[in-house]
């Protein structure tokens, strides 16, 4: 994915057009136009503008590999929603309830699946 690819996509993702997203970064409509059909290429300054406007890293935006094909997400939240306790067991409660994988019991079950699948392996004589 080109560059111009990656920003057309997370303005997309960001619903915003063309016209809102250059008068957030208080440039011109035609300046996002260029960048996203790769005929022209934004500044640093404005690069860092573009991966915090779209909630997007910069190794994202400017990282040609598969591996970081994937955007990241910044979304604030109000910790006093969440309970009493200290700040530390009141985010625990925030990342339990954003990333439900980050459980203990969900590796637990896959750390069991992997054993059996390994025994699977090991005791079959057709491997």
């Amino acid at each position: 994915m080109t560059l111009g690819e990656k920003i057309k996509e997370a303005r997309k993702q960001c619903m915003l057009s063309q016209e809102e997203l250059a008068e957030k970064m208080s440039v011109s409509r035609s300046a996002i136009a260029k960048w996203e059909t790769d005929k022209g290429l934004p500044d640093i300054d404005n690069l860092k503008m573009i991966a915090k406007t779209l909630n997007v890293s910069l190794d994202y935006l400017l990282d040609d590999s598969d591996e970081s094909e994937r955007m990241v997400v910044r979304e604030s939240y109000d910790l006093s929603q969440y309970g009493k306790g200290s700040k530390k067991k009141r985010k625990d409660r925030v990342v339990k309830e954003k990333l439900p994988f980050g459980s203990f019991s969900f590796y637990y079950m896959l750390c069991c699946y992997i054993y059996l699948l390994f025994l699977n392996i090991l005791f079959d004589k057709r491997y």
